[in-house]
């Protein structure tokens, strides 16, 4: 591809990405689809895993404020208001607003702000020390990713599947920009460094045949500013 970027090439397969030029792209969509949320998709054991490296890491602690961008039904943001000072969760479907919001209470917790918005038009007036994003769509592109590195103050976290985004033909659905590959072709692009951390989510087949779908966590910390 010559000189083409790996930004380039990210956008390219997110336009070009049958999700996005269909009517699932739509806030109607996700409002019928509010029922489901990171940990029903994929598990719960990757939040576990994410919220305690973060801790270890002292990327977080009790006082820590977190985005949740795409925060779905509240898995995430749930998770992480129990243990750090502030939450903000963020969702252009108001239906997923609204489970966050019962998930919240039904937890008795008081520490998150709820704001329905489009992440990448939203003017956000502060920064975060943790800006996450895990298994939204709406990030599998690399202006979803600057805008997140500029909102951080100590690190970005990104959750997607782990998939090969070159030789051979890309699936239509999400054209390969679904892939953590893109945002770490993009990152070493930018110069940054990062800690990939995998998760296999075992998914039971109806034949009952178990199949291990491979995801990653990206978490960069070195460099925000």
């Amino acid at each position: 591809m010559g000189e083409e970027t790996w930004r380039k090439k990210w956008q390219d397969a997110y336009d070009g990405a049958g999700f996005y030029q269909s009517e699932k792209n739509t806030e109607a969509y996700w409002n019928k689809a509010a029922g489901l949320d990171g940990g029903g998709l994929a598990g719960t054991e990757h939040i576990r895993l994410i919220t305690e490296y973060l801790f270890e890491q002292k990327l977080l602690d009790s006082r820590s404020t977190v985005l949740d961008l795409g925060c779905g039904g509240g898995d995430y943001t749930v998770s992480f208001a129990e243990r750090c000072g502030h939450v903000t969760a963020l969702d252009y479907a108001e239906e997923m607003l609204k489970r966050c919001r019962e998930r919240c209470g039904q937890s008795g917790l008081d520490n998150v702000s709820f704001v329905r918005a489009d992440m990448l038009r939203y003017s956000f007036r502060e920064k975060y020390d943790c800006v996450m994003a895990c298994l939204n769509p709406a990030a599998y592109q690399p202006d979803a990713l600057d805008r997140m590195l500029s909102l951080a103050e100590k690190c970005v976290v990104l959750f997607s599947m782990d998939i090969p985004i070159e030789g051979g033909k890309a699936e239509p659905v999400y054209n390969g920009c679904n892939s953590v590959r893109y945002a770490e072709a993009y990152l070493k692009e930018l110069g940054r460094t990062w800690t990939r951390l995998p998760y296999d989510y075992p998914y039971k087949t109806e034949d009952g045949k178990t199949v291990r779908i491979p995801f990653a966590y990206l978490v960069i910390g070195e460099g925000i500013k």
